[in-house]
């Protein structure tokens, strides 16, 4: 009877699940099924959208340490309603930036949309973490990239049947809707800011103004009680005092473990250079919007494989898998450079998605194997940091490189690169087993 609870996945979680789904149905219809494009189209050129896309990873940057405090004492719920908002208020931005080719209203949609999504996906990996145990804890995290990822298959491709029928600012609108919508499944909202508005309303003012760590620390209901809250909450969002410390922990290591965070850079880096430049070099090659949305569908497809791939880097050498995967989608960056075609970008888009999809767990595992024990919950974040630093530089790095030699000529040169390198790493550790074996013959 005890095992059986142990393994099954609370009912709470399910019903946030259902919520996150519902959720980013939304995100399927509009913003991220035609992003770059959209983006492009008000911008106007594909160093615009990288840009863009810096911003964005900027925004994500700096509001994640500040989030991840206020979760150790805030309410789900209210962190999420907060996040919801700022997502509808982002779509709403997106609209009036696309309708009026505005980029003063692109960059206020790309903040909002920065900070919203700080607040809700730190907050959902949150929830998500304290509800898991060693036993269920895989099955969790696969329910929540699962509700995230089916939601925004499903998403594409109900938009690849309406698309032609709306035009892009409108699509937008889906991502106020589901916003709304999943807030209203997950709360009493109309009781939750009326409470809010009261609390502000009866707000007094108090002898002596605490600190950001002692507003932390009241109950969640009266930190809206405190009038600096909010200069506190961005004062630490700039602050050098987290990053001080990750440098300082890295004091205990050795080069093994930057070549671990190096792995997950790089995956992420070549996921959103996916993310970002297949829609734009599909429009390139004169495919059409419903088309583009069955390819970010397909592109979204194979993170649904890592349920039945997530021991794969305990069977077998982490660094030999990351190099092999590397070598194997090498040939299909070229490949998506040099030709064009519908079926074939179908096809040559799943094979680096699920090549990125491998990679995932297995750089997390790797960084895992080189953690210390002390350093876990810390390093979660300095992962997320190193992913979104070079997330920035390599999406400037590609901008600047498809403007002079094109989109085409920058996915053949991603693809000669990691070529390259996997050829290195393969080789790297293959000389390192003979020295391995001979000071075991001595």
């Amino acid at each position: 009877m005890d095992s059986q609870k142990t393994w099954a996945i609370p009912k709470t979680i399910k019903f946030i699940s259902s919520s996150l789904f519902l959720f980013m149905i939304g995100w399927g219809l509009g913003t991220d099924t035609y992003f770059s494009l959209y983006i492009k189209s008000i911008i106007g050129t594909s160093r615009g959208v990288t840009l863009i896309w810096a911003l964005l990873a900027m925004t994500k940057l700096i509001f994640s340490i500040p989030v991840g405090n206020i979760n150790k004492t805030w309410e789900t719920k209210d962190i999420l309603l907060i996040g919801k908002i700022f997502y509808a208020l982002c779509g709403f931005f997106f609209f009036l930036a696309g309708l009026e080719s505005s980029v003063f209203f692109l960059l206020l949609a790309v903040i909002f949309n920065g900070i919203a999504s700080s607040t809700t996906f730190t907050t959902y990996r949150n929830y998500y973490n304290k509800n898991a145990n060693n036993e269920n804890r895989s099955q969790i995290f696969w329910l929540y990239f699962s509700s995230i990822n089916i939601a925004e298959i499903v998403g594409a491709l109900i938009s690849a049947a309406i698309v032609t029928y709306l035009e892009l600012p409108f699509m937008y609108f889906f991502v106020i809707i589901f916003s709304l919508l999943a807030l209203v499944q997950e709360q009493k909202i109309k009781t939750t800011l009326k409470k809010k508005w009261q609390q502000l309303k009866n707000r007094k003012k108090r002898k002596r103004k605490l600190t950001f760590e002692e507003q932390l620390n009241l109950p969640h209901d009266r930190i809206f009680e405190q009038e600096q809250f909010v200069p506190h909450f961005f004062r630490q969002c700039f602050s050098l005092a987290p990053r001080k410390k990750m440098f300082k922990m890295f004091k205990n290591y050795d080069k093994r473990i930057y070549t671990a965070l190096g792995s997950i850079t790089l995956t992420n880096l070549l996921n959103y250079i996916g993310f970002l430049f297949i829609p734009i070099i599909s429009i390139e090659n004169n495919l059409n919007l419903s088309q583009i949305a069955i390819i970010f569908a397909v592109m979204k497809l194979p993170y649904l494989v890592n349920i039945f791939i997530g021991n794969l880097g305990d069977k077998y050498s982490k660094k030999v898998l990351i190099s092999f995967i590397l070598i194997s989608i090498s040939g299909c960056y070229v490949l998506l450079g040099a030709l064009n075609g519908f079926i074939l970008t179908v096809i040559l888009t799943f094979a680096i998605s699920l090549g990125i999809a491998l990679l995932n767990p297995i750089s997390t595992a790797l960084v895992g194997e080189y953690t210390q024990a002390q350093d876990k919950g810390q390093m979660a974040w300095v992962q997320e940091f190193a992913s979104k630093l070079w997330e920035i530089v390599g999406s400037l790095g590609f901008g600047i490189l498809t403007s002079f030699i094109g989109t085409q000529g920058g996915f053949i040169c991603v693809g000669i690169s990691i070529f390259i390198l996997g050829i290195y790493l393969f080789t790297k550790k293959s000389l390192f087993r003979k020295k391995e074996k001979r000071k075991e013959n001595e």
